[in-house]
């Protein structure tokens, strides 16, 4: 078996509330409210996954399997012209406005990142590419009773173009509701588990070599485009593994850190009537 490094964990909780997801209610008469105070315009058309509104200027869409959506504005013709760096402090108070008039009422969140969003146009063979930065990418992660909201679909973020313009953004989020407490299983027992994931089974020590440098328990949500009917206690592995094949490969891994109990959910899934919750 694969010796792996694991950083230590401490104070952990015991125990934590299972949260139950209710599906969304979303209808076309909702959509087109909040498409109306986002300024986008254009009838609501159902695209499967997404109810959507769009205009010549912008794109608003609302996620049917989650109280998520996604604003795009158009982009506009030509070639990325050089305007300067992007203020980062006028970014952040966009970002802000943006998350304070469209983020899910009550939600606790917080900026985790700014990020540049780049463009690199090659003008010939032997010339080497010129960067552009078109927007910066204020980033915002989630918080529910103290513990991290991880995985794909728990996540907000807003790009702000050179003249403070929102350019898109997006919020993937599910309303919940706490059902009773769920025992944790110790890390210790997590690791373990870990330890005979797939990934490793063929690997040995002198041919392999693996490192967890992040370990945490938080609520994994599933990506906004997928039903999920619970948020579950889980922990998340991230690291590397070094083979002779993948030199470094990143990898990160959910495993469940409590178990449900599936009638006491199946009792509690009532739609959420109102999933347009926000003050636009």
């Amino acid at each position: 078996m694969l010796t792996i490094e694991f950083p230590k964990i401490a104070g952990l909780p015991t125990a934590v509330p299972v949260l139950t997801t209710p599906p969304p209610a979303w209808t076309a008469r909702a959509v087109a409210e909040l498409a109306r105070r986002a300024n986008v315009g254009g009838d609501v058309a159902d695209r499967g996954a997404w109810l959507v509104a769009a205009d010549d200027e912008a794109t608003l869409e609302v996620f049917q399997a989650s109280h998520s959506l996604r604003y795009m504005r158009r982009g506009e013709r030509g070639e990325p012209r050089r305007e300067g760096v992007i203020d980062e402090a006028r970014a952040r108070e966009a970002a802000d406005a943006w998350v304070h008039a469209f983020g899910p009422d009550g939600a606790q969140y917080a900026v985790h990142s700014v990020a540049e969003a780049e463009v690199l146009v090659s003008r010939g063979r032997d010339r080497a590419p010129e960067r552009f930065v078109t927007d910066l990418q204020v980033n915002f992660r989630f918080d529910i009773g103290g513990l991290p909201l991880i995985g794909p679909g728990a996540k907000m973020q807003v790009s702000v173009g050179h003249e403070g313009e929102v350019r898109g953004a997006y919020r993937f989020w599910r309303e919940h509701r706490p059902m009773k407490e769920a025992r944790i299983a110790p890390a210790e027992q997590a690791c373990e588990h870990f330890r005979r994931h797939p990934m490793f089974a063929r690997l040995k020590d002198g041919a392999a070599k693996a490192h967890v440098h992040s370990l945490r328990l938080g609520y994994f949500a599933e990506p906004p485009t997928e039903a999920q009917h619970v948020l579950l206690p889980t922990y998340e592995f991230r690291g590397v593994l070094a083979t002779e094949l993948h030199p470094h490969y990143e990898f990160v891994t959910y495993l469940p850190a409590a178990t449900p109990d599936h009638a006491a959910i199946k009792e509690t899934l009532r739609p959420v009537r109102r999933p347009d919750v926000v003050a636009i």
